[in-house]
């Protein structure tokens, strides 16, 4: 299962996952890693991007896609999400059974350690060119 802030993918209704079809997407995304490697810099590659004047997609959790101007939450966003390295992760954040519920009756979460998660590698955008700045 993807993450629904992969931009690049959306979601069969079946449970997997297609490209998105609106090359849109596709090029807003793939212009954000083209810049970063000629300017070297997120700060730089955000100027950059505005100085073009394009406008790069993002997503908020249940919502469309838009396109925002391109800032550097907006560009590191982009970039920190380990998909777009060729890595998943699973199990970001599990279920904490010492928190008790909340008022709601919905099970509290916390973020899961190291150990708890399932990384998968597999090819991507960037594999080989870029890593995160945890693993680099």
């Amino acid at each position: 299962m993807l993450s629904a802030y992969l931009l690049s993918y959306i979601s069969r209704g079946d449970g997997g996952w297609d490209l998105d079809p609106d090359t849109d997407i596709q090029t807003g995304i793939a212009e954000v890693f083209r810049i970063l490697l000629e300017e070297r810099s997120c700060a730089r590659t955000a100027r950059e991007l505005r100085r073009l004047g394009g406008r790069i997609p993002r997503r908020k959790p249940g919502r469309a896609v838009r396109r925002v101007e391109p800032n550097l939450r907006a560009v590191l966003a982009i970039l920190r999400n380990p998909a777009y390295s060729g890595t998943y992760v699973y199990r970001q954040r599990v279920v904490d059974a010492s928190r008790g519920r909340d008022r709601r009756g919905h099970v509290r979460v916390r973020v899961a350690r190291a150990e708890e998660r399932l990384e998968i590698h597999g090819s991507a955008l960037l594999q080989g060119i870029l890593g995160c700045g945890r693993h680099s």
